[in-house]
C-alpha cells in the first residue's frame, strides 16, 4: 500500500481540494500550550512541500500555526504542562530554518501564518513580523489577541492600546493581515475559545487604526485570500486612525457588507 506522497498528486489531489473549498487549515508546524498537547512537525518535510504545491494548483490557501523558536531554548515557564497527554518538551529546538524553506518553496501558494500578536513565545515581535513580511511575499498572518490580562506578546498595552510598533508593521503591511479567532466548534456550537472579550480586543485594535486599514484587516483581505467572489468588500476613505486614540466614528460605525447568495 503506498503513502500519500508516492501516489502522484493528479490521483488524490482532486479529492483533498474540491471545488467548493476555500483553504488548508490548520497545520501545526509546531503547536505547543498549556491547555493542549504538544503537536510538531518538520516544516519542510516532503509531504508538507508537495501540499503546498497541491494548494498552488488549485488556488488554495494554507492556514499555519507555527511557534517560532530561533535558537534552542529551555522551555518557558509558562508551557509547563507535565499532565497533557503530550507534554511539551523540556528542550525547545531550533525550527527557524525548515519553516523558511516551507515558505520559499512555492511563492504560487499563499500561507497564513496564526495567531500573530497573541502566541506563546513572544518570538513574533514587530521586528520579526517584518522582516518575514519582506522576505515572503506570499506569507500573510492572522490576528490573535486572547481574553484576559495582556502579556508582552499581545499588540495591545495593559491600558488596552495599540503599541506604536504595531500599529507601524499593520499600517506598512495593510494587505497581509486578517483576523483570527482560533475558536473551536462542535455541531455548531463553541466549544474554546473566542467569545466577546475577543471580539472587543479585536474592536480596540480596528477602532485605533485608519479606516481603510481596518476594513482591509477586518474584511477586505480575506475575500481576496480566501477566493471568496460572492463576499463583496468595503471601499472606505482614509481614515484618521493613530495608536492609544481612536478616532471619530470607530470601526463599528461602518456599513455591513451585502450578504452573498
Amino acid at each position: 500500500q503506498k503513502t500519500a506522497y508516492e501516489i502522484p498528486k493528479r490521483d488524490w489531489s482532486s479529492d483533498v481540494c474540491s471545488s467548493d473549498l476555500f483553504g488548508l487549515t490548520h497545520l501545526s508546524l509546531p503547536q505547543m500550550g498549556p491547555r493542549h498537547p504538544y503537536e510538531s512537525a518538520p516544516a519542510d518535510h516532503p509531504l508538507l512541500l508537495l501540499l503546498l504545491d497541491i494548494a498552488a494548483q488549485h488556488g488554495l490557501p494554507i492556514d499555519v500555526h507555527f511557534d517560532l523558536i530561533p535558537t534552542d531554548v529551555p522551555l518557558p515557564e509558562h508551557l509547563v504542562n507535565p499532565g497533557a497527554d503530550h507534554p511539551n518538551p523540556g528542550l525547545l529546538r531550533s525550527n527557524q530554518a525548515p519553516f523558511e524553506r516551507f515558505l520559499a518553496h512555492n511563492r504560487a501558494t499563499k500561507i497564513v501564518w496564526a495567531h500573530v500578536g497573541g502566541e506563546p513565545m513572544n518570538t513574533r515581535t514587530p521586528e520579526v513580523v517584518r522582516r518575514f513580511l519582506n522576505d515572503n511575499p506570499n506569507l500573510y498572518m492572522s490576528i490573535r489577541v486572547p481574553s484576559g490580562t495582556p502579556h508582552p506578546a499581545w499588540m495591545l498595552d495593559p491600558k488596552l492600546n495599540l503599541k506604536p510598533s504595531w500599529f507601524a508593521v499593520l499600517t506598512e503591511f495593510a494587505d497581509r493581515f486578517i483576523l483570527g479567532s482560533d475558536t473551536f466548534y462542535q455541531d455548531g456550537s463553541n466549544v474554546r475559545g473566542g467569545g466577546d472579550e475577543m471580539k472587543l480586543n479585536f474592536h480596540r485594535i480596528l477602532s485605533q487604526l485608519p479606516a481603510d486599514v481596518a476594513t482591509k484587516i477586518a474584511h477586505n483581505n480575506v475575500v481576496d485570500i480566501y477566493r471568496a467572489p460572492s463576499v463583496s468588500k468595503i471601499e472606505l476613505p482614509a481614515g484618521g486612525g493613530r495608536p492609544g486614540g481612536g478616532r471619530q466614528g470607530g470601526f463599528g460605525a461602518q456599513r455591513r457588507p451585502p450578504q452573498g447568495k
